[in-house]
């Protein structure tokens, strides 16, 4: 009976209490904060700013960056793995079948986890209240325009045409897809809005004592010049070509570390952008170190090659087209930082382990992916804590924009010049040829310099190559990304099926 008296006391408590409120005491100061009161402090400026290059992280199990999509369409490398069935999204796009129902969900992670990166520029942007009064606020939304330039051009050059939103959008608002070169055109028009503020400067630490990271302005030009070329060669625009050699002349910056150096060290002077990553847990033991490290590391059943070179997923195995390349080059330097064989690292594991002989698992070609590898020294308490960061733009891409840039514009001398500052760093001749000939040699030098950095893939597509050279490994009419999809991924279907009506999401050609 206690138990009864105690809820009927309690009943007509309440409803006496709410006899009595008023209106006024039904008005209450929000707890936390919300779109119209966040964005006016510099803390609040400062972590909003954060989270706007959060989208770059990898911080989830699966690789989902321009790395995996770059090369596992191109033939500089096979999806590889446990086995075919190890991730089945990236396999379909080693053989050229992705389809709009995404196996296993990776092309879903790309597109939604971008879109997020996306979403977080656009509300700081959108929503920051004093943007005339301080230059930090300022700072702010110039690099919160980069990065979303940044996340825009990843989507575009697998997607194609996107919604173009110039600010956080309202359920109101009815956003379809633009064409392609539209898209490009508003990646570019925010670029030229955040170089032309002259408010970014990544030297400055805004609140916080982390500089490298941030967007400098080398990178803002760096980017606005690679996209221009893209206009250039996807759209036949030759006159954004001479405008991409403006911004790209403008990166402050030469080759001065040695080629593998540059995957050794973070920050280097060959850095123009790039995404850091710590091997200590963060608040709650949260993860914030490198997950792509693990995944495309060598899969040698998890034995431990030696102190430095640890085991992995076997992802982004190298083909022996790759290693051709190199070698019909004698481009040693660039190949023994490229690409590991299972000779040469079980010839390092015999002298860390002697008489220890290694089961390769789905070993497919013999060679295993260098840049990307797991070091024991880099890993904190889990393979979600490698400290390895990913670096995004760097001075020898520019280098080679530069080149093929001043190649199309008939300056072939400037051409070789850039072209031969990036051989001379792996001691290789000097390029003398013109033309067409010396096209062929930037193009054959962008797949040594990057070669499993993610660009081979997207090169092919705007150079119009894709058929001829990946034709015959399946690139074709009939699947995709092919010739019939203009070499463009499909969009996921539940994102297709979660955008209809005034916001109607079309598929792209082909699937």
């Amino acid at each position: 009976m206690k138990k009864t008296y105690l809820y009927i006391g309690t009943l007509l408590f309440m409803l006496v209490f709410w006899a009595s409120c008023t209106k006024d005491d039904l008005e209450v100061t929000p707890s936390q904060e919300n779109q119209a009161s966040y964005y006016q402090y510099d803390e609040q400026i400062e972590a909003a700013s954060w989270a706007c290059y959060s989208g770059l992280k990898v911080i989830d199990r699966w690789g989902w960056t321009q790395i995996s999509w770059g090369n596992f369409t191109s033939d500089d490398a096979h999806a590889g793995g446990e086995s075919d069935n190890d991730q089945p999204g990236y396999h379909s796009a080693d053989y050229f079948r992705c389809t709009p129902n995404d196996m296993g969900g990776n092309l879903g992670n790309m597109w939604s986890n971008t879109w997020k990166g996306i979403n977080k520029c656009n509300n700081l942007i959108t929503y920051i209240k004093s943007v005339k009064e301080k230059d930090f606020h300022r700072q702010a939304v110039a690099e919160a325009k980069v990065l979303k330039a940044l996340y825009y051009f990843y989507l575009a050059r697998m997607f194609g045409g996107l919604p173009i939103f110039d600010k956080a959008p309202v359920p109101s608002d009815a956003i379809t897809r633009a064409s392609q070169e539209e898209t490009y055109a508003a990646i570019e028009r925010w670029l030229k809005e955040a170089i032309e503020a002259k408010s970014i400067d990544g030297s400055k630490p805004a609140l916080t004592n982390i500089k490298s990271e941030r967007i400098s302005l080398d990178a803002a030009k760096a980017l606005l010049g690679k996209v221009l070329i893209y206009e250039a060669s996807l759209f036949n625009k030759k006159d954004k070509y001479s405008e991409a050699i403006t911004y790209l002349s403008q990166v402050n910056k030469e080759l001065t570390v040695k080629f593998p150096d540059i995957f050794e060290s973070d920050f280097n002077d060959e850095s123009i952008f790039e995404v850091n990553y710590t091997k200590v847990l963060g608040a709650g033991n949260t993860y914030y170190g490198n997950y792509e490290i693990q995944l495309y590391g060598i899969r040698s059943g998890d034995v431990q090659i030696n102190e430095n070179i640890g085991s992995g997923w076997g992802f982004n195995q190298p083909s022996k087209d790759l290693v051709a390349a190199f070698q019909s080059q004698n481009d040693i330097i660039r190949l023994n930082a490229t690409v590991i064989s299972s000779d040469s690292a079980q010839k390092l594991h015999d002298k860390f382990k002697p008489n220890d002989v290694i089961s390769w698992v789905n070993e497919i070609s013999g060679y295993w992916d260098r840049k990307h590898i797991p070091n024991p020294t880099k890993r904190g308490p889990s393979w979600q804590t490698f400290e390895n960061n990913n670096i995004l733009l760097r001075m020898a891409d520019v280098k080679l924009l530069l080149a093929e840039a001043y190649n199309r514009t008939g300056n072939d001398n400037n051409a070789r010049i850039e072209l031969n500052k990036v051989r001379a760093r792996v001691n290789l001749p000097e390029v003398t040829s013109s033309g067409e000939e010396l096209y062929a040699a930037i193009k054959l030098e962008r797949r040594l310099e990057l070669a499993l950095e993610g660009e081979r893939y997207f090169d092919l597509v705007r150079w119009g190559d894709a058929a001829s050279v990946l034709g015959p490994i399946g690139y074709n009419e009939t699947s995709g990304p092919g010739i019939a999809t203009k070499g463009l991924f499909p969009i996921p279907q539940g994102e297709i099926n979660r955008n209809s009506g005034a916001n109607n999401l079309t598929q792209n050609p082909g699937y």
